[in-house]
């Protein structure tokens, strides 16, 4: 599996679900882990000698944008998309958003979509795209010096990226994409999401990603079916290496789905029939990747005394937004979402009872809060409000985690389910507010403590 010095790098191609997929994959790395910098005008605003301080890198820099400034490779990791839907997607983006390089030129010459493939001056920001992000290569020698004393303007960065990109032909560039394609450890198609999931979850040994609400989703939809035929026509002429990339991308997808497969088998139970295709059972196989999880987890340290998470910390769980943070402290908090269920794993010590206590600083709606219930390995929690009251979203809770419930079932790793009875957006409370996600109960931190002496003892710590 993973070691603690492994650094990995999602490369980001536009509009192929990195909105959705970029906190799923944040939520595996400590915040301190994370390179803050998406953008080639941010990055360069980043001191280049803390660049390999971090351990997760995700943005639009190319597959060998990075690489000089890293002492060894990164884990790839990369997402595609069919070339038809992607073209249209990215075509309807520049359309909605004003920020967008030709978007006034769109705007003004009222450009259909076929008129934006016929344009030379569009036409080009949605040619071969996901070959050019593959095949992306830098010359830079960091020892020159930082690439910009101060930050620059967008246009400036463009350029000095421009003059220092390796230069290749079209056949190079298909085949350098296509030995990336085979060089990244996981490979996902946005048109088979769920099942893309699966196998991040399997690859790398995390847990099932579960639920999950697609963000920045274009209104109405990019449905590339009812496209014209002549419209299809020139997506596909513009996009030949794409449909070259993605043609392999779907074989070597397919063959990581059956070697998955083929390993779960020995996870599964009498009765249990691993699926030929993910398709037929995805419920079984997200079952059946979360005892390979756990499995993968046995070897984890436990804690023997206390636990205290800040949700700055690789998440072990899912069913959880992105991390935020709380206007009040600046401490991080995370939804709930966008599911009613969501679990937290407990790398704890057994033997003993625990004290569990956790702070919860908002809620949609109090009868969210209100409803909310905690399980642990499906045993309900009887819990007690420490702070806040019943008419109020800020609260702080406790309870006893049983010593049985630690001995018998958990194996060194107790799940806890937070339960609630609805999820809300805050935009259907606000329409004003951009934000779709649907969210619960908003967790801030999360502490354990092994309990000594008196059996039951509820003192908080």
């Amino acid at each position: 599996m993973l070691n603690f010095s492994d650094r990995f790098y999602f490369i980001h191609i536009p509009k192929t679900a990195g909105t959705t997929l970029i906190p799923l994959l944040d939520a595996r790395f400590d915040a301190n882990d994370i390179c803050p910098a998406q953008l080639w005008r941010e990055l360069v605003t980043l001191p280049q000698e803390s660049l390999p301080q971090y351990r997760f890198f995700r943005g639009h820099f190319g597959a060998g944008g990075l690489q000089p400034f890293l002492p060894e490779p990164p884990l790839y990791l990369t997402m595609l998309r069919h070339p038809l839907s992607l073209t249209l997607s990215t075509y309807r983006f520049i359309l909605r958003e004003s920020g967008t390089r030709v978007h006034h030129l769109v705007k003004e010459r009222a450009m259909s979509f076929s008129d934006f493939l016929d344009s030379p001056e569009t036409r080009k920001k949605v040619s071969d795209m996901q070959v050019r992000h593959l095949s992306f290569d830098l010359r830079h020698d960091p020892d020159t010096g930082p690439i910009f004393l101060s930050a620059e303007s967008r246009s400036a960065v463009d350029k000095w990226v421009l003059e220092h990109e390796v230069s290749l032909s079209a056949e190079q560039r298909l085949e350098r994409a296509k030995r990336m394609l085979h060089a990244c450890a996981w490979l996902g198609l946005a048109e088979r999401f769920d099942e893309s999931m699966a196998l991040l979850s399997w690859t790398f040994g995390w847990p099932p990603v579960g639920q999950v609400q697609k963000l920045r989703v274009a209104p109405g939809g990019s449905n590339s079916d009812d496209l014209p035929e002549e419209v299809r026509e020139k997506v596909l002429n513009c996009n030949k290496l794409d449909m070259a990339l993605y043609q392999e991308a779907e074989r070597l997808f397919q063959d990581r789905v059956a070697d998955m497969l083929g390993d779960l088998m020995r996870y599964a139970r009498p009765g249990e029939v691993v699926p030929g295709t993910f398709a037929k059972n995805p419920a079984l196989v997200n079952q059946l990747l979360d005892r390979h999880y756990r499995h993968h987890l046995e070897a984890r340290p436990l804690a023997q005394e206390s636990l205290y998470l800040s949700l700055q910390e690789p998440l072990l769980g899912s069913g959880w937004h992105r991390r935020e943070r709380a206007p009040a402290d600046n401490s991080t908090f995370r939804w709930s979402g966008p599911g009613t269920e969501s679990f937290i794993d407990l790398p704890i010590q057994g033997g003993q009872e625990w004290m569990l206590e956790f702070r919860i600083v908002h809620a949609l709606a109090l009868d969210i809060l209100g409803s909310l219930q905690v399980t642990a390995h499906g045993v309900p929690l009887e819990l007690e409000i420490t702070e806040g009251t019943r008419e109020t979203t800020v609260r702080r809770y406790r309870c006893l985690l049983p010593v049985n419930i630690i001995a018998d079932k958990s194996r060194g790793l107790v799940r806890l389910v937070f339960k609630v009875n609805r999820t809300l957006s805050p935009q259907s409370l606000d329409p004003a507010n951009p934000d779709e996600r649907q969210v619960g109960i908003a967790l801030n931190w999360l502490r354990a403590e092994r309990l000594e002496g008196i059996q039951g003892c509820m003192t908080t710590p």
